[in-house]
């Protein structure tokens, strides 16, 4: 399974959405989801922005990064402000 199939399951399971859930945000079909989760396939530029932006991670994190790293880091950051 490749970095960003992990990521984007990762970041979906820890945000509480089910494939059919995400694909909605994103304007996505289902399949396509699960089809990045698989590691079949990848987004498009904008939708690589849009999950970035959605998960509130940078598109670099998103694909090479370790979205449990990023997540741990943002939920411990808010919990100070």
């Amino acid at each position: 399974m490749s970095r960003f199939a992990s990521n984007i399951r990762f970041l979906r399971i820890y945000r509480g959405w089910s494939q059919t859930e995400l694909a909605a945000k994103v304007q996505v079909d289902k399949s396509l989801v699960a089809h990045w989760e698989a590691g079949r396939r990848k987004p498009t530029i904008d939708g690589a922005l849009l999950l970035g932006k959605l998960f509130g991670i940078t598109v670099e994190n998103l694909f090479e990064g370790s979205a449990k790293e990023s997540t741990f880091f943002l939920a411990t950051r808010n919990k100070k402000d």
